[in-house]
């Protein structure tokens, strides 16, 4: 009786150590407010974004503002998430100690979707989940 005890506490440790690794994060971003080459962007011209989230960093192509030039792939296995105009942030679960990388990519009134932002890094420290992420798109 007393090793099936212990075996449910050593469980239930387990258990509790393991929910005490993941935190709730919230990531907020910026819109951008010019196009790449330069010209005013209104909100008003943007339909929806993506958000994606890896433990690994993201490839990205670098676009000089060519229609045709290459697009950013999403990359395979990353969390996706969408998010409306409207939003400037969002809610996360991620796990503690672990480094996430982050972009964003922005989706126009005509469907088509711009390449990756710029990439932000975070080590995520649950001792301190009050520290945001912010993404800036550029």
């Amino acid at each position: 009786m007393n090793k099936v005890i212990a075996l449910l506490a050593v469980v239930l440790l387990t258990l509790l150590s393991s929910a005490a690794l993941a935190e709730n994060v919230t990531v907020s971003w910026e819109w951008p407010t010019t196009y790449c080459d330069g010209e005013v962007l209104p909100l008003t011209d943007l339909r929806a974004a993506e958000i994606y989230v890896s433990e690994a960093s993201i490839p990205r192509v670098v676009s000089n503002c060519d229609p045709d030039g290459p697009r950013d792939v999403p990359p395979a296995g990353a969390i996706i998430a969408n998010v409306p105009v409207s939003d400037t942030s969002m809610t996360i679960d991620l796990q503690c100690d672990t480094t996430y990388y982050f972009v964003i990519r922005a989706q126009a009134l005509n469907g088509e979707w711009s390449n990756f932002s710029g990439e932000a890094s975070r080590v995520l420290d649950c001792a301190r989940p009050d520290v945001p992420i912010t993404v800036i798109l550029t």
